[in-house]
């Protein structure tokens, strides 16, 4: 009985110590996913500077304007608090050396981003309307990071921005319509940001990202004149992605 309690002791503990051990997960390779979030922020211009002077448009001068914001409350001058639902696809390639991650992503998104204000100049003579808004982003990132345990990595990012711009200009000059204008520009500039992922399988993993993007500007024609536009935007985004 004590040999084969002995020997019975001795299969199971080489069978233990054949079995293969959980392996670490290897965050190498390739990946795509999909993504939403909720961007917010800021849009300057110098639309004010053509209503200096009490008779008419003064390119170069003080603004005397007031202006209502359509979407809030409070006052507001060349200046739009922009915001609105986004999502899209991400894709790209990590490489892991040790705990470090190293990698490269691209992404494509669909924005629902818009805001108008409402400008009263000289005295009511002249009323306008002024909306900006942006249908898709786009960016092209190296991110850097690591892994503090198993399937947990937090990591930086930062590269090139690219959005579609779109400012609406209308109003009334003495109570004449003015000739109501749309124009659109491709904005370029960079972004920065944070994340986290979790491997949720061996495939599956999902993401959390906040990042910040200036568009940097781009003049659009007006019945005014052209209207300058700087433009800035803080994004969180929550995806999943699929390893391959």
């Amino acid at each position: 009985m004590r040999r084969a309690l002995a020997l019975g002791a001795c299969v199971i503990g080489a069978g233990i110590a054949s079995t293969p051990q959980a392996q670490a997960f290897d965050w190498t390779g390739f990946y795509i996913g999909g993504h939403s979030g909720y961007g917010s922020g800021d849009e300057n211009d110098n639309q004010s500077q053509y209503f200096s002077g009490p008779t008419g448009p003064s390119p170069g001068g003080t603004s005397t304007a007031t202006t209502t914001n359509v979407t809030g409350p409070g006052p507001i001058l060349d200046h739009l608090n922009l915001n609105g639902f986004m999502g899209g696809v991400h894709a790209g390639f990590d490489y892991q050396i040790d705990e470090f991650i190293f990698g490269v992503e691209g992404d494509v998104d669909y924005a629902d981003i818009e805001r108008s204000q409402n400008g009263v100049y000289h005295s009511g003579h002249d009323l306008r309307r002024l909306t900006f808004e942006s249908r898709w982003q786009e960016s092209l990132r190296l991110r850097a990071g690591f892994t503090p345990f198993d399937r947990v990595a937090v990591f930086a990012t930062g590269g090139l921005a690219i959005a579609e711009g779109k400012l609406s200009n209308s109003g009334t000059h003495f109570g004449i319509p003015i000739p109501s204008t749309t124009a659109k520009n491709t904005h370029t500039g960079w972004t920065a940001g944070i994340g986290a992922a979790y491997a949720l399988t061996n495939n599956w993993v999902g993401e959390v990202t906040v990042r910040y993007s200036d568009f940097g500007s781009e003049a659009y024609p007006t019945d005014d004149g052209p209207v300058t536009v700087d433009w800035t935007q803080v994004t969180a985004s929550i995806g999943i992605g699929y390893k391959f």
